[in-house]
């Protein structure tokens, strides 16, 4: 008996053995992918870009809105921030600290 669970256990490694390079193999054609998709992407927003410079400049102006008045919908959902002397304290701390993070990258 003990003869067949170590050809069980042998059987059992060489298909984790194939599944793994199996998911490897998928993994490296995937980043291959990956890439080259990413690639077409910024050739057709580059293309976007110089065809129609205007309704560019209006597609990023609109989304940065978008993100803008998600982020304000979101603080006001906090109670804490609803203050406006909380929320003008922390705006400051925050400016304070990035000024400080700022002036000693430079």
């Amino acid at each position: 008996m003990p003869a067949i669970m170590n050809n069980d256990e042998q059987k059992l490694d060489a298909k984790k053995t194939s599944v793994e390079s199996t998911v490897d193999e998928l993994r490296s054609r995937l980043e291959v992918l990956e890439r080259e998709t990413l690639k077409i992407g910024e050739k057709k927003q580059k293309l976007f870009a110089r065809r129609f410079p205007l309704l560019y400049a209006f597609c990023a102006f609109v989304g940065l809105l978008f993100v803008w008045y998600g982020f304000w919908t979101l603080i006001s959902t906090i109670p804490i921030l609803g203050n406006p002397y909380v929320s003008s304290i922390l705006g400051i701390v925050i400016l304070i600290i990035l000024g400080q993070f700022y002036n000693n990258m430079i």
